[in-house]
C-alpha cells in the first residue's frame, strides 16, 4: 500500500470536507428566512435563526467526523486488502478485529463483509489469521494512521480558515446586520468573529 492510497484517501476527504461546507452554507443561507426565502426578522430575534445555525453546525460537525471515520476505515480496509494478496487470511472478522484494536472502535460489520467476504464462506469456517500475525502490520499502520490524521487535521484547519475568510460567509452576516440594525434601530454585537 502506497502513497497513492493515502492521497486518494486525503483526495476524498477533501471532496467530502468541501462538500459538507457546501451543505452548511446552503443550510445557514436559509436561517432565519421566511417560506418566501425573505429575511424575517421575526424568526431572526425569536430564536428560530439561531436554533437554525445551531442544527447546521451541528450537522457540519457530523458530515467532518463521518469522513474521518471513512478514511481511517479506507486506509485500514486497504492494507488489509495488501495482507490478504500477500496470503493472508483476512475474513470480515479479522478486519473488524483489527479496526477495533487500531481505531479503538468498531467498523460496520456491512463494509467489512463487502470487502473481505467471501461467497458461501460461513461464521464456523474460521480464519487461522490471529491477532499475533497481524502484530507487525498492525504497528505500521497505527504510524500511517498517525499521518493521516495530521493531514486530516490540516485539511480541517484549511477549510475553516477558508470558511472563515469566505466573501459568502461575509455578505451573509453583513445582511444579517442590516437586517439586525433596521429592526432594532441601534448597534448590534459584532457578528464577524462568531463562529458560524
Amino acid at each position: 500500500m502506497g502513497d497513492s492510497v493515502s492521497t486518494r484517501i486525503l483526495s476524498e476527504y477533501d471532496k467530502a470536507l468541501a462538500n459538507a461546507y457546501l451543505q452548511y452554507l446552503n443550510e445557514i443561507k436559509q436561517a432565519g428566512r421566511n417560506d418566501k426565502g425573505e429575511m424575517d426578522p421575526l424568526l431572526m430575534i425569536g430564536g428560530s435563526m439561531l436554533l437554525d445555525i445551531k442544527r447546521a453546525v451541528g450537522r457540519l460537525g457530523a458530515a467532518v467526523a463521518a469522513a474521518s471515520k471513512r478514511a481511517k476505515r479506507e486506509l485500514i480496509f486497504s492494507a488489509l486488502e495488501d495482507a490478504k494478496e500477500r496470503g493472508h487470511d483476512i475474513s470480515p472478522t479479522v478486519a473488524l478485529h483489527a479496526a477495533q484494536r487500531l481505531l479503538g472502535r468498531g467498523v460496520s460489520m456491512r463494509s467489512a463483509t463487502a470487502r473481505f467476504g467471501i461467497p458461501r464462506r460461513t461464521a464456523a469456517d474460521k480464519s487461522p489469521t490471529t491477532a499475533t500475525d497481524l502484530t507487525a502490520l498492525e504497528a505500521r499502520l497505527q504510524a500511517r494512521l498517525d499521518q493521516l490524521d495530521m493531514h486530516m487535521q490540516d485539511t480541517r484547519k484549511s477549510h475553516q480558515l477558508q470558511w472563515q475568510v469566505s466573501e459568502e460567509r461575509r455578505l451573509l452576516i453583513e445582511e444579517w446586520r442590516i437586517v439586525m440594525l433596521w429592526v432594532t434601530g441601534e448597534k448590534v454585537i459584532e457578528l464577524q468573529n462568531q463562529k458560524i
